[in-house]
Parts: C-alpha cells; structure tokens; sequence
C-alpha cells in the first residue's frame, strides 16, 4: 500500500474516532450503569435489555464494547491528527442534516428528534 492510500485510511479513522468515540463512551457508561447497577441514566442502550428483541441481534450490538479499546490502541500506534476535527465537524452537519431532512421522526435516528421529546410527558 503507497503513502498517499495509507494516510486517507489514517484519516478516515482520525475522523471517525473523534466524531464516535465520545457516543460510544457515553453508551458505555449507560450500558454498563444498566448492566451493573439497573440504573439507565441516558437509555442510549435501552435495547439491550428489551427481551422483545432477538437474543442475537443484541449481542451483535456488543460490538460497542470492544470498538472504543480498538480506536485507543491504533490511536496509540499512529498517533492523532489535529486535522481530523476539522475534518469532522462539515461530515457531522451533513450526516445531521440528511438524517433529519430524510428519516422519519419515529425512527430518531442520530437522535436529531431528540428535542421534540424533551417536551413530552413520560
């Protein structure tokens, strides 16, 4: 593999680790508070626990646990670029706006909904 391919796969990573890594941390702390302690402070997990759900479907989610541990260690190999926030901040308007411009409210994908319920009664 050539520098020039190797670096874009370098930064691609770069931007998904500062775009997910703080979402997946925070699913973390709700999975595992959930898990541990039976308390759901975020509901970002939610789903994990919903026994509606099939038992494989829901362990395939796991994958949440071992994907921040993989973003560290290959941080800790390549280093960090301060670039790739700059990188990330247009994506993350874009992947916003789509979603809420061309998924349905019900869904809340991305959580960009979220707001609406905020009002809501529970």
């Amino acid at each position: 593999m050539n520098m020039c391919a190797r670096w874009k796969i370098i930064i691609y990573f770069w931007v998904t680790a500062v775009g997910m890594m703080i979402v997946e941390l925070i699913w973390w702390v709700d999975y595992f508070m959930e898990l541990l302690f039976n308390i759901n402070p975020i509901t970002l997990s939610d789903y994990m626990f919903d026994s509606s759900l099939p038992f494989a479907l829901r362990k395939l989610s796991l994958f949440h646990v071992i994907t921040p541990i993989i973003w560290v260690s290959y941080l800790h190999c390549f280093g960090y670029d301060k670039r790739a926030f700059k990188y990330f901040v247009p994506v993350y308007w874009v992947v916003v706006a789509a979603t809420f411009l061309f998924t349905n409210p019900e869904y809340d994908i991305n959580w960009v909904f979220l707001t609406k319920k905020i009002g809501r009664a529970h």
